[in-house]
């Protein structure tokens, strides 16, 4: 009887000899290191099909699909539970060692060649082994940038010191698009904001008998004229409050800046802190980059979005940025319910009011309001308590210490002021009342990492003589450290 169950769930029993179940693929590699291993490795995760799905010697997902009629596969219940065969005839050997063959060319073994055997294994089931011959593989030899005729050749030559491109590291097609890319980076940050990784072409000449790849970076003649130069910033227009509908703003001449704003409720030097492209300076992608992360950071802020037209002189830029806003005032309620190991447990909530421009430069208030009751029954005795809080928490922008400035150039130093009281009161046995306040700083350097740095905390707690029980005097008694 385990015999015929361990065959069923193995899945082979509509699978003839004729087509048997593919099982997979083996790989021997002829002088190769561990490196390409991993390159034959990675390949072979693209190989399709994919067998059928194992668990020890099961198919779980194949045999549940033998078991089932076509009407009950058809169910969204069954849908993702079943699997159909995937035999030997729906393979393609010849196409999936063509992929493996571009893959370690690509990272320079040029002289590869790949065959493959078709194992059988039992009646029902069989599987191919691929043995993969090599050469010595291809290196980088020597780098040549172009000379510098104009500014955009120039430029790129000045960016060969950040070259990716090493002599005598192993060739890598995916080094060489990576490069294209650093290298348009290196240009848009220079004033280039037009061109593109696809105007540079690396000629690569590998034909010297050394397995060396000589490498010469060259700029296509087919580039349009305009990302062949530098543009500088000109006017800079900020439309702080931009709606889609009814927009009329009044404008400011702040020149070279313009406000455009409905409202005039938001400080433009708040504004103006954020914006990291220079009237006057050459355009830099970075700064755009960081101009719209600095803005979306402030809390008022909604969305960011920067257009560009061109200026008085063709090699200028006007720039346009977008703000939409959040709601200035923001009301939360939060409903909770908690249970404690000391057999606590009851409701609890929080109401919030949020502030997003308190002081109109961006600046942050928050306020919570905080409850919660709790009981405990045992031994027939039911025990209340109860909590309240209020804390008042205040954000700003532009106040931080002289250590975060630099950061300031990428990423938005908040200074937060946080003060609060908290009130737990066990019916009971005690109140205890609690005051904090703290100051510090926070701050983002990577993406999704968060930094807090809090100089100063302070935190002061009481319990009123007046509200102490003769059993938690009693206790305090046995216990005299506690009172500390």
């Amino acid at each position: 009887m385990l015999i015929i169950a361990s065959y069923g769930c193995a899945g082979l029993k509509n699978i003839s000899s004729e087509d048997p179940l593919f099982i997979g693929n083996e790989f021997k590699l002829i002088d190769g290191g561990k490196k390409v291993k991993r390159y034959i490795r990675e390949a072979s995760n693209y190989i399709q099909p994919v067998p059928n799905g194992q668990l020890l010697w099961m198919r779980p997902a194949l045999a549940l699909n033998n078991m089932l009629s076509d009407s009950a596969k058809k169910k969204k219940f069954w849908k993702n539970k079943v699997e159909e065969p995937v035999q030997l005839s729906q393979t393609s050997p010849h196409k999936a060692g063509k992929s493996l063959q571009n893959r370690i060319f690509h990272e320079g073994f040029f002289g590869n060649s790949i065959t493959f055997d078709t194992i059988r294994v039992g009646k029902k089931k069989a599987k191919y082994r691929y043995k993969i011959t090599l050469n010595d593989p291809f290196r980088f030899g020597s780098i040549v940038f172009p000379e510098p005729k104009d500014d955009l050749t120039e430029n790129i030559g000045l960016s060969q010191q950040s070259s990716l491109l090493k002599t005598g590291d192993l060739y890598s097609l995916e080094t060489i698009k990576n490069e294209r890319k650093r290298i348009d980076k290196f240009l848009k940050d220079r004033g280039y904001i037009y061109f593109n990784p696809e105007f540079i072409f690396l000629q690569a000449d590998s034909m010297s008998d050394d397995h060396v790849v000589n490498i010469k970076v060259l700029v296509k003649p087919e580039t349009p004229p305009e990302s062949r130069i530098p543009f500088t910033i000109g006017k800079i227009y900020l439309l702080d409050d931009y709606s889609l509908y009814n927009y009329s703003p009044d404008t400011l001449d702040l020149d070279p800046f313009f406000l455009l704003s409905e409202n005039n409720n938001l400080k433009f030097e708040a504004l103006k802190r954020g914006v990291f492209l220079e009237p006057g300076q050459p355009y830099s992608y970075t700064n755009h980059l960081q101009t719209i992360r600095y803005l979306n950071n402030l809390p008022i802020i909604k969305s960011t979005s920067m257009k560009f037209s061109t200026g008085e002189q063709e090699d200028q830029l006007n720039t346009v940025l977008y703000l939409t806003k959040n709601k200035r005032h923001a009301y939360s309620a939060e409903f909770n319910a908690i249970f404690r190991s000391t057999n606590y447990f009851g409701p609890g909530a929080i109401l919030s009011y949020s502030n997003r421009n308190a002081r109109h430069g961006g600046e942050q208030l928050k306020i919570n309001l905080r409850g919660r009751f709790e009981i405990q029954i045992a031994d027939g005795t039911v025990n209340p308590a109860y909590e309240l809080g209020l804390d008042v928490n205040y954000r700003l922008a532009g106040l931080h210490p002289a250590f975060l400035k630099k950061l300031g150039k990428r990423w938005l130093p908040q200074t937060t002021i946080s003060v609060g009281y908290n009130l737990f009161y066990r019916l009971d046995l005690y109140q205890l009342n609690s005051i904090f306040m703290d100051f510090g700083y926070r701050w983002n350097k990577k993406g999704v990492i968060s930094h807090k740095y809090n100089p100063a905390e302070i935190i002061f707690t009481r319990i009123p003589e007046s509200s102490i029980s003769d059993e938690f005097r009693d206790y305090l008694e046995e216990n005299p450290g506690l009172r500390s």
